[in-house]
């Protein structure tokens, strides 16, 4: 059960403040133990959210996620899925990271499936080769009329890979892998331009391991092109993401991503869909006091631009949009089978499209389990 204060629920220049009640009954069940030669884990998670002062806007969200391994002597296989069934307010990361920069008002029906998978096998004891697919999607499940007489986009993109690795030590391996996906968009409403699908082609070279006793991680640059028969918008890529353990109690994240997206939004004579570049930056530090009754203290911050630059058959006009935001967690473990926390959070979104917005949030909650 989580009380929060919420100075901007709509995600608007002209704040509305709220108080929010969120009620998150979850079920977690395992079959096999995570040092085994296989795992499977299930969860659902459902979330009731509740509005003091703008009940019309309560919502319910429901989250399932399956995952699981099976490591034989040369073979792994590792893979996840899920969706998520949402009905709450659209906007604040979730829509910026999908290129839609913009006020919604209301709560929207969307799906959110995904899935993951990757097939290992081991040449050598320091060769390997793999095949992985990604796939992602968001469905909204009715017609969407924005105040701009605008509408959003039901898409979807999938990802083939193929790569290899070769270790030239027991714990870091070079690699490198090709990829084919391709990406398609629906308009919610009929009436609205149906964009051609995109096909992207690229590939990475990195390395990925344990560099030291305390640093690890993944690093891998690239390039990509993805493109449709009008459009088209090619460059480099890159994926870094780096753990320092500096003590038992004591690590921090730094990771980077450069990546080429689509976005869910076009207005009805805005031309056609042009991909944009999107580079984000973000940052972990997390500290554990205590033993019996341990406590977790995390910082996290994030900075991210989407670059909408002049493409080749592109109508958009050229401009940026940036997100930012930090916050500051504490997690106090009374007993075993409860724990309470605190947390503050501030994001900010500044856009060339004359759109901007900040948020305050500031959250208690209580955990309690078996």
């Amino acid at each position: 059960m989580a009380e929060q204060y919420n100075d901007n629920v709509f995600y608007s220049n002209n704040k509305q403040d709220d108080f929010l009640t969120i009620l998150t009954p979850s079920l977690d069940a395992r079959l096999g133990k995570p040092d085994a030669d296989y795992n499977v884990d299930l969860n659902y998670a459902f979330s009731g959210i509740l509005y003091a002062k703008n009940p019309v806007y309560n919502a319910t969200d429901h989250d399932v996620s399956l995952n699981g391994f099976y490591h034989a002597a040369r073979l792994r296989v590792e893979g996840a899925a899920g969706f998520q069934l949402l009905d709450s307010i659209y906007g604040g990361l979730e829509a910026y990271a999908n290129g839609y920069y913009g006020v919604a008002l209301q709560n929207l029906s969307r799906i959110l499936p995904t899935a993951n998978g990757t097939v290992t096998y081991d040449l050598t004891e320091k060769v390997s080769t793999y095949v992985e697919g990604t796939y992602q999607a968001t469905e909204f499940l009715k017609e969407v009329l924005l105040p701009n007489l605008g509408t959003l986009y039901n898409n979807n993109q999938w990802k083939g890979y193929w790569g290899f690795e070769y270790k030239p030590r027991e714990k870091v391996g070079i690699f490198g892998e090709a990829y084919y996906g391709q990406s398609a968009s629906d308009p919610t409403i009929s009436y609205f331009p149906k964009p051609a699908y995109f096909t992207s082609i690229g590939g990475y070279l990195g390395v990925r391991g344990n560099f030291t006793s305390k640093l690890s991680g993944t690093a891998k640059v690239g390039y990509d092109n993805t493109f449709e028969s009008t459009v088209s918008s090619e460059g480099p890529v890159a994926s870094v993401s780096m753990t320092e353990q500096f003590s038992e109690k004591l690590n921090a994240t730094l990771g980077y991503t450069r990546q080429i997206g689509l976005p869910v939004y076009i207005t009805y004579g805005g031309g056609s869909i042009a991909p944009y570049t999107s580079d984000s930056l973000n940052a972990t530090l997390t500290a554990t006091m205590g033993a019996r009754h341990p406590v977790r203290l995390s910082l996290t911050g994030s900075y991210a631009i989407n670059s909408y630059d002049r493409v080749q058959g592109s109508t958009v006009p050229t401009y940026s949009s940036d997100y930012f935001t930090v916050g500051l967690n504490a997690n106090y473990q009374i007993v075993s089978w409860a724990a309470a926390g605190a947390a503050y959070q501030y994001s900010k979104l500044s856009s060339g499209s004359n759109y901007g917005y900040d948020i305050n949030m500031v959250t208690m909650n209580i955990t309690i389990g078996y």
